[in-house]
């Protein structure tokens, strides 16, 4: 057994933080800007939804935009998220990939269409993200 008791071949799971609207489905804005978030938990082959809530990151009334309270905020929420998705692109995507080892997504698909991709080209994307070249994914 390895540390934690787990077997070295076993595959963990990776915290997924998909911005979504009232009804539902991905958020046309800003990851900061989107009425909720999804959680779920992915790895190759199988995902599960673990809540919705409220984006506590769309409650700071910020300054400007990207404030540094908007990013303490989400910072907070966010620290054992692995991957980030929206519909739109954020200038902090890049920071959160280069400092913070997250994949960040920009997608058209809808959570669970995005889940199904996701847990079905995991391989492919923990190759892509390895490359510090490419920073956030666009599906």
């Amino acid at each position: 057994m390895t540390p934690g008791n787990k077997k070295p071949d076993e595959v963990q799971w990776k915290k997924v933080a998909i911005a979504i609207t009232e009804d539902g489905a991905i958020s046309p804005t800003h990851f900061g800007d989107a009425e909720a978030i999804l959680f779920a938990e992915v790895r190759p082959g199988e995902f599960k939804i673990l809540e919705t809530r409220p984006n506590p990151v769309k409650q700071v009334d910020e300054g400007r935009h990207g404030s540094d309270g908007k990013l303490k905020k989400a910072a907070g929420f966010m620290k054992d998220v692995h991957i980030v998705a929206t519909g739109k692109l954020s200038g902090n995507f890049k920071k959160m990939h280069t400092e913070k080892g997250k994949w960040p997504f920009i997608t058209k698909l809808d959570p669970e269409p995005f889940l199904n991709w996701l847990i079905h080209s995991f391989p492919a994307l923990e190759c892509w993200f390895s490359d510090p070249n490419n920073t956030v994914y666009r599906t």
